[in-house]
């Protein structure tokens, strides 16, 4: 679903979503008013009709009284007549949205927001366009997948916050968490783990959340990087999970949350966030294909300096990078040998040479 500018994805709600949203809000009005909820767009052209012919019969003596009332017409540069609102002292306001154009007015408008909310939706579409209904901007905000990370972000600072536990080693404790990130999707959930010394990051897309879903993931990670001795869970483990990592890793310890799974901690959808917010800055059009991403930015958080420690987590885990210096001199080491000649094809490419009649 896309707005008439191409680079302005909308993957939050649809179209068909959208008039559902919009017929709930026609229903909550009074039968009276439910005509003239929305401005349609043979409203639109009638109303100009009205303004045109001062003797004018069209439609109804109440709507004509209502059209020259409410409205003015203004002739554009092309020649187009477009219905403006009428401000006080008669002034031209803005064009009026027709029920038609409401989605795209909103979403374009909630896009150029950078997802701030209802009334920093609402403020733009104002710049615009006129009797777009303030209530509508918040009941789309509200289907916003993006929007509503932020909102249990925010949410979750009022949750406790727990006493930090201090680690001296790498892989001592492991926090883990199951996010929700797109549902719809062939992966909808998240299995974040986050090494609690060095704030070294993985995360991998799930079909589920069970057992037969997490263990195989756990296992390729404690293969790689070793098994920690805590694994501390931010919500609740079940049961079928605690049995299955009792029986793989016997000498595993467990923490868990009393919370259930709805009680994200602010970390938890900070991480979510951030994702969102750099797969957007990485201009990615199609936002279905975030899980053969989820490497590239959990790499991005691991070599990116810490904000809480000021620190870089692949640093801590790993060492620093040489310095270029250094690395110049092993390879100039390299070079000087006598089985190794540079390759044709570029100076970083050394070719080792083999002794024929060595095999």
């Amino acid at each position: 679903m896309t707005l008439s500018n191409s680079s302005k994805v909308v993957d939050w709600i649809t179209r068909e979503d959208f008039e559902e949203m919009v017929e709930t809000f026609i229903q909550r009005k009074t039968p009276k008013f439910q005509s003239k909820a929305l401005i349609t767009a043979d409203m639109v052209q009638d109303a100009l009709l009205v303004l045109k012919e001062k003797n004018s019969q069209v439609r109804t003596p109440s709507f004509r009284f209502w059209a020259r009332k409410r409205f003015l017409s203004h002739k554009e540069q092309r020649g187009n007549w477009v219905l403006c609102a009428r401000e006080e002292h008669d002034m031209i306001g803005k064009p009026v949205c027709p029920r038609e154009e409401l989605f795209d007015v909103i979403t374009e408008a909630h896009i150029n927001s950078n997802h701030r909310g209802r009334d920093p939706t609402y403020d733009w579409v104002k710049k615009s366009r006129s009797y777009v209904p303030k209530e509508l901007c918040d009941m789309l905000v509200k289907k916003c997948t993006r929007c509503t990370i932020k909102r249990k972000t925010k949410e979750c600072t009022d949750i406790r916050v727990e006493k930090p536990i201090a680690t001296t080693r790498f892989m001592t404790m492991l926090k883990m968490t199951l996010i929700e990130y797109q549902l719809g999707s062939d992966k909808p959930f998240i299995l974040c783990l986050k090494d609690v010394y060095s704030n070294f990051h993985w995360a991998y897309a799930l079909e589920t959340t069970s057992v037969q879903s997490v263990i195989p993931t756990l296992h390729r990670l404690f293969c790689q990087f070793g098994r920690p001795s805590i694994l501390n869970n931010n919500c609740r483990f079940t049961q079928d999970m605690i049995d299955a990592l009792t029986h793989h890793w016997p000498a595993l310890r467990l923490i868990h949350s009393q919370h259930d799974a709805d009680h994200c901690t602010k970390e938890d959808s900070a991480f979510a966030l951030q994702l969102s917010q750099w797969f957007q800055g990485s201009h990615h059009a199609n936002h279905t294909i975030w899980p053969d991403y989820l490497f590239d930015f959990c790499c991005h958080q691991n070599t990116t300096t810490n904000p809480e420690t000021g620190k870089i987590p692949h640093d801590i885990v790993f060492g620093k990078m040489l310095p270029q210096d250094d690395i110049q001199h092993i390879w100039e080491s390299i070079l000087s040998t006598d089985s190794h000649t540079v390759s044709d094809q570029s100076e970083k490419i050394v070719v080792k040479v083999v002794d024929a009649g060595k095999n």
